[in-house]
């Protein structure tokens, strides 16, 4: 794990910098994500998506998002597959994509099994934004960004048995 499979400047961090001039870029192609673990468990069900700067090949159109609470849990599937549609245009932000979750949780799986282009080995972002449902821990806020605090997930085998390290969030 780590940011091997990405540019230096282009890691998994940026997807979730709160800029759309930079980028997270993957190498992995299909089933290309990352792991957000924050320091108490919150509830997230919407999210959107910048498009990256180029190549809207690399655009991904499902996700998989996956929620527990620490490691010692099982995985719950929060949703599997989900079709995404993102703009064509570059540096562009999705329409809100919501998804179910009535759940608190401290740790989120999000993947991408899918890009606009089939052939593609690259996925690509600008930004990826989670809508809270409710406030964190008394922050009022309509977006959260959690920049450098994501595990990029570049084995498109991921198994539960590589838990890369956890990253926080003190809020």
């Amino acid at each position: 794990y780590g940011d091997g499979g990405s540019p230096t400047s282009e890691t998994a961090s940026k997807a979730l910098d709160g800029s759309k001039t930079s980028k997270y870029l993957s190498t992995g192609g299909k089933n290309s994500g990352f792991r957000i673990t924050l320091n108490q468990p919150s509830n997230f069900n919407a999210f959107t998506i910048i498009t990256g700067n180029d190549a809207a090949g690399r655009d991904p159109t499902s996700v998989t998002i996956r929620a527990r609470n620490d490691s010692s849990d099982s995985w719950r599937t929060l949703t599997e597959n989900q079709p995404i549609s993102l703009p064509l245009g570059r540096s562009i932000e999705s329409a809100t994509i919501n998804f179910n979750n009535s759940g608190y949780y401290s740790q989120y799986e999000i993947t991408f099994p899918t890009l606009r282009s089939e052939s593609s080995t690259m996925m690509q972002l600008a930004e990826f934004k989670f809508e809270p449902k409710a406030n964190l821990a008394g922050i009022d806020t309509s977006r959260l960004y959690l920049s450098n605090l994501i595990q990029p997930l570049f084995d498109p085998n991921f198994k539960d048995g590589k838990i890369p390290q956890d990253l926080t969030l003190s809020l």
